[in-house]
């Protein structure tokens, strides 16, 4: 009956230990999430470039390898292997792997980016200059036509007139400070404000 209870109490620690583990992993992944927040996008970055440019990266290695005679398996387990020159030759072949790889990209993905941007930037500025070509030159002569098929002219005058009637009305209504208090005594109601 003892026994049973010792293998009992062993159990629930087990689920205890394993329950709080996932909890303290929840909240640590929280926090660092928390505290990269502001670099997290570089890093998701970083982590999708490498997985699409690995394939790349391993296929030069491996044809790269071939020309130094330097066995490709070793360099991917990247294990020990016995004599110096072996060692310098996957050193080489290692670093020429990653020149490689960073032209490659370079070539591949920043070149037509860059002529793309440019592009872009030329089409821009042509746009930009006949729009403006046409706001000088036509755009004039448009306005011109619509105000006369649709009596425009008439209507602004008849708008400004009545704006000049509204402004005469507002001004004369205005009374100017010294007739308001001609005598220079303030009064009670002056006195509350």
């Amino acid at each position: 009956m003892a026994s049973d209870n010792i293998n009992d109490n062993r159990s629930w620690a087990s689920a205890i230990a394993k329950g709080t583990f996932l909890l303290l992993t929840g909240v640590l992944f929280v926090a660092v999430v928390y505290i990269l927040r502001s670099v997290l996008h570089a890093i998701i970055l970083g982590v999708l470039f490498a997985l699409l440019l690995m394939p790349l990266n391993d296929y030069t290695l491996k044809h790269v390898c071939a020309m130094f005679h330097v066995e490709s398996q070793s360099l991917v387990t990247d294990s020990v292997t016995e004599g110096k020159t072996t060692n310098k030759r996957e050193a080489r072949c290692k670093s020429i792997v990653a020149m490689l790889s960073v032209t490659l990209v370079i070539v591949v993905i920043l070149v037509p980016l860059v002529m793309f941007g440019i592009s872009v930037v030329r089409q821009g500025y042509n746009v930009t200059v006949s729009s403006q070509r046409w706001i000088v030159r036509e755009l004039p002569g448009k306005i011109q036509e619509a105000i006369e098929k649709y009596h425009l002219q008439e209507r602004l005058d008849k708008l400004t007139q009545l704006y000049g009637n509204f402004n005469s009305m507002m001004s004369e209504n205005e009374v100017p400070e010294q007739e308001k208090n001609t005598s220079g005594k303030q009064t009670d109601a002056d006195e509350k404000w």
